[in-house]
């Protein structure tokens, strides 16, 4: 089992017990999940997980409004953030790497993807997003 807490964020059950089915097999097992962006900020300043894997579409607040507020906050802008979105291409104005995403996967994408992504994404320090004046 590995020991990293991953915060899994999407509005649609299913697709959350398909990330969690995903990365369980994967060995993660320490799943907290959120039902939307702004919820997600909540959990997220609380639980303080290792690593995010959100949803771009959703009520409330979406993933890249979500996305902007973690990375705003200096609780929160070191976790790193993947997007997972079923819009295709984003455009060039909501870049969520240009954002602070660690990394972006398009719907439909294979497991194995989510987990080289999440395992990449866990191996690699993070940075501060903010640089000392």
């Amino acid at each position: 089992m590995k020991l990293q807490r991953i915060l899994v964020v999407d509005d649609e059950a299913h697709i959350r017990r398909l990330i969690a089915f995903s990365l369980k097999r994967g060995g993660y097992e320490r799943l907290i999940f959120a039902t939307n962006g702004l919820e997600a900020l909540g959990v997220a300043e609380e639980e303080k997980p290792d690593l995010i894997v959100m949803d771009f579409v959703m009520p409330e607040l979406d993933g890249l409004g979500a996305l902007a507020q973690l990375k705003s906050d200096t609780r929160t802008e070191n976790i790193p953030v993947i997007i997972v979105s079923g819009c295709g291409e984003f455009h060039a104005t909501l870049d969520p790497k240009a954002m602070g995403a660690t990394d972006v996967l398009t719907k439909p994408y294979s497991p194995s993807s989510l987990l080289d992504a999440v395992n990449t994404a866990l191996r690699e320090p993070t940075e501060p997003t903010r640089r000392a004046a």
